[in-house]
C-alpha cells in the first residue's frame, strides 16, 4: 500500500472541520488532499480563476539585454515574469 493511502494521520477538530470527518479520525494523505480541494472548490476559495482577455495588460517587451540581466522573461499568453528556461507559466500553465 502506498504512503498517500495509509491513514496515519488522526485529525485535530479544525482538520476535521475541513476534511468532513469526526475529530480523532484516522485518515491518509490522499484523504487530506481530496478534503482540502472539496473544500476549497466548495467555498470559492479559488484565486487563480481566468480573468477576461480585456483585464489582461501584458507588461511591454524587454530588450534581450535586460533578460540577461536576470530581469525576468514574460509568458507568451498572459504576460506575467516567469524563470528564464521555464516550459509552462505558473500563472496561466500556458506551453512557452
Amino acid at each position: 500500500m502506498s504512503g498517500l493511502l495509509k491513514k496515519r494521520i488522526q485529525v485535530d477538530r479544525d482538520l476535521g472541520t475541513i476534511v468532513g470527518v469526526p475529530e480523532g479520525t484516522a485518515v491518509s494523505y490522499a484523504e487530506i488532499q481530496k478534503g482540502l480541494h472539496r473544500y476549497i472548490r466548495d467555498h470559492g476559495l479559488r484565486t487563480d480563476i481566468a480573468k477576461p482577455a480585456s483585464a489582461v495588460v501584458p507588461p511591454a517587451p524587454q530588450p534581450e539585454a535586460a533578460k540577461d540581466q536576470g530581469r525576468g522573461f514574460y509568458c507568451i499568453s498572459c504576460g506575467e515574469t516567469i524563470p528564464g528556461g521555464a516550459v509552462y507559466c505558473d500563472l496561466c500553465g500556458a506551453l512557452q
